[in-house]
């Protein structure tokens, strides 16, 4: 199968990009033919994906690729979505729409009753697909959770090391959606007295500090970090919890609002090592969402 994945960035360690690549990877590891659209000026990750796993990268701030057939696209972020509908862009090549996010206005989704190219919308966690269904009025059978993709293959390279010490690890980018999580874990740190060890590239000028804090910008070599690590802590349920949990590493996981504003937040252990594999092996990954494609292309193949 020819497929397309589109997306707004693919140059950084982001959770979007990441989750692009290593589907990428999978989808490629499975036999199709993988290429990549998105905004690369200034990174690596393209090149990687090139050079190691044959994959097409093409750089939307140059050309998309000319004249392509794809079977389908895989498409995040409204501007996006909205280019290649708006654009005509590959005819009428089916899109199906992921989403990451159910707090951030970019990962809202796109209605498109004009075209009706979106045949369907994959929710990445079950509160994004309640947030599409309710919010957006999108039906039910049209939202699909499958879950995060993670190359287990390459995150679990490190084996655990272990600590006396409690030490929450919290990898993410530093922006104003995680402004009040991060301030609130240095005050537990310094409160119950553990260490906080935060690994990701600011966005906005703000470091974290204190007597239990330590920073580091975001790195591929992630596993390091989850090996010397008691726990995670992430906003919402995305990709930090569920790397932590394929160490063993319960997470503390914070329900924010649109402005990064806390709801709650509850400590969760990790599932069982049979559930975390069917759920977020990326293998296992691609071949849910290669189901829900074929099913899709035969759906619109009879509706035409």
């Amino acid at each position: 199968m020819k497929i397309l994945l589109a997306c707004l960035n693919f140059k950084s360690l982001t959770g979007s990009e990441l989750y692009f690549y290593d589907l990428a990877i999978a989808l490629r590891l499975l036999g199709h033919d993988v290429s990549i659209l998105a905004n690369m000026k200034d990174g690596a990750l393209h090149v990687d994906a090139e050079k190691r796993h044959k994959i097409k990268p093409y750089d939307l701030s140059l050309a998309p690729p000319p004249n392509s057939k794809f079977d389908v696209i895989l498409a995040s972020h409204r501007p996006i979505i909205e280019s290649l509908i708006k654009q005509k862009m590959y005819g009428d090549t089916p899109i199906i729409s992921i989403n990451h996010s159910e707090v951030i206005p970019l990962e809202f989704p796109v209605i498109d009753d004009a075209t009706n190219r979106i045949c369907h919308y994959i929710a990445i966690r079950d509160s994004i697909k309640t947030f599409l269904c309710q919010k957006y009025f999108i039906e039910d059978s049209d939202v699909s959770v499958i879950y995060n993709p993670i190359n287990t293959d390459r995150l679990l390279s490190r084996k655990p090391r272990p600590l006396k010490r409690k030490t929450v690890l919290f990898p993410a980018t530093i922006d104003y959606l995680r402004i009040k999580t991060i301030e609130h874990l240095i005050a537990k740190s310094e409160e119950e007295d553990f260490d906080v060890v935060f690994v990701g590239n600011k966005n906005i000028d703000y470091t974290p500090t204190g007597k239990n804090v330590t920073y580091y910008p975001a790195t591929w070599h992630i596993q390091g970090y989850y090996s010397r690590a008691t726990h995670t802590a992430s906003i919402l349920m995305g990709r930090t919890v569920i790397e932590g949990w394929f160490y063993g590493l319960p997470s503390y996981i914070y329900d924010i609002d649109k402005q990064g504003a806390i709801k709650g937040m509850e400590l969760v252990e990790p599932p069982s090592r049979e559930e975390l594999f069917k759920k977020y092996n990326y293998k296992n990954v691609a071949h849910q969402i290669l189901d829900l494609v074929k099913t899709q292309l035969a759906k619109k193949h009879l509706a035409i």
